[in-house]
């Protein structure tokens, strides 16, 4: 069942059938959970089963509890249920690490000047693997950002005296159909030697 399932819904249902009903067909048959401990499930009276509390993919991927059924004599007998959590795409990238940094405008082009990295808290592979583009792409177009690695590259030599600063804002996007994305604002000052890197927050990043 999927993550985002309203609590109070019918997920399902259990049924049973009682050799009695033959005899006495309006015999009820009641439906309880014996684990119900722990479990955000509930089996109503007419084996309906609802969730009872939210769940979430990232703290728990799969549930098993117990189902009984009982008779009108007091016999009864039970059935494992077993539910498997499906992930959604409830997260979004958040950007983390350096988004500006000092560089010589010496620097030979195509030299990794940046790596970003951007992660997603989503459990599943499809929805945490993380893809970058400019948000622009007009913006910086001397300035390359690598999909699936985020590394910052120049095409060309920077040249200070066209401007000492560089901007290009970055988008990273998640797995999810449709894609989930955060934005950071890369800054890159152009020095006359190199000046290392300088780490700003990355707050902005939405």
């Amino acid at each position: 069942m999927h993550e985002t399932t309203r609590v109070g819904s019918a997920i399902g249902r259990v049924t049973a059938e009682d050799a009695d009903d033959i005899v006495n067909p309006t015999s009820p048959l009641r439906f309880t959970t014996t684990n119900a401990s722990g479990v955000p499930f509930s089996v109503q009276a007419d084996g309906s089963i609802h969730l009872a509390a939210p769940i979430d993919y990232e703290a728990r991927i799969s549930y098993v509890f117990v189902a009984q059924v009982t008779d009108e004599a007091g016999r009864r007998d039970v059935a494992v249920i077993n539910v498997d959590v499906v992930d959604a795409n409830d997260h979004a990238p958040v950007f983390r690490g350096p988004v500006r940094v000092a560089v010589a405008e010496s620097t030979p082009p195509f030299t990794v000047l940046l790596t970003l990295t951007a992660t997603d808290a989503d459990g599943s592979v499809t929805f945490s693997t993380v893809r970058y583009e400019k948000a622009n792409t007009t913006q910086a177009p001397g300035i390359r950002v690598g999909s699936s690695t985020g590394t910052i590259t120049s095409t060309s030599m920077l040249d200070r005296e066209a401007g000492s600063l560089v901007v290009v804002d970055i988008h990273a996007f998640d797995g999810g159909s449709p894609a989930l994305r955060a934005t950071a604002r890369v800054v890159i000052e152009v020095s006359r030697r190199s000046c290392g890197l300088h780490v700003w927050p990355t707050s902005h990043g939405t």
